[in-house]
């Protein structure tokens, strides 16, 4: 509640932008969490055992450091201890030993490619974006594209299809004002994404 009365305007808004925002973070957790991770895995043979020992443990973080920023006042926890302790996490779980389908890859180019998936996914469906991209990119770019389509109201189908749900309620959502919550929350969310990849297979790799 405190996010409603905090909140400008409607407190559906609100609810609704946080709702679809976590949506689109869960939904790389697994194979079948978003259709992006479904092309992915069509094309490059991962199993949904790859998705969830690589990608849910990444999701878990970035969930738990998305409800601590949005709840930080209400649970009386300053933000740098959220990203502390979203980093300790991560240090944590990127100990386990890595698959060879990184092997080969530098972390210039899986840092390119995790920075650019997730900005032109903000602003291209996540959907047409992977199913283009991925034979390109194959395996490094999974989970990225489900990120940044947070970024913009059009950046996932989730965000359209929410956006349309608060219009009919009569609490309509404005492009900009889910991009501006948007665009700090993919913000933070690659920013988790970026040392995950580097600590997990590059660094004890």
């Amino acid at each position: 509640m405190w996010a409603a009365k905090r909140a400008k305007g409607s407190p559906l808004r609100v609810f609704l932008i946080a709702e679809v925002m976590a949506s689109n973070i869960g939904g790389a957790a697994t194979l079948i969490g978003d259709p992006p991770n479904i092309i992915i895995a069509s094309r490059s043979g991962l199993t949904f055992n790859d998705f969830l020992l690589h990608l849910t443990p990444l999701v878990a973080i970035e969930l738990l450091v998305f409800v601590g920023f949005i709840g930080h006042s209400a649970f009386h926890i300053e933000p740098s201890i959220v990203a502390l302790l979203g980093a300790g996490v991560l240090v944590l779980v990127s100990k386990v030993p890595t698959l060879p389908f990184f092997a080969g890859h530098t972390l210039l180019t899986a840092m390119l490619i995790l920075v650019v998936s997730a900005l032109l996914s903000g602003v291209i469906d996540n959907i047409p974006y992977v199913a283009t991209m991925s034979p390109v990119v194959l395996e490094l770019t999974k989970g990225v594209a489900d990120f940044g389509g947070n970024a913009t109201a059009i950046g996932a189908s989730a965000n359209v299809v929410v956006i349309g749900l608060a219009l009919r309620a009569g609490h309509p959502i404005s492009f900009w004002a889910f991009t501006r919550k948007g665009v700090v929350m993919t913000a933070i969310t690659i920013l988790v994404a970026a040392p995950y990849l580097w600590l997990r297979y590059f660094a004890f790799s």
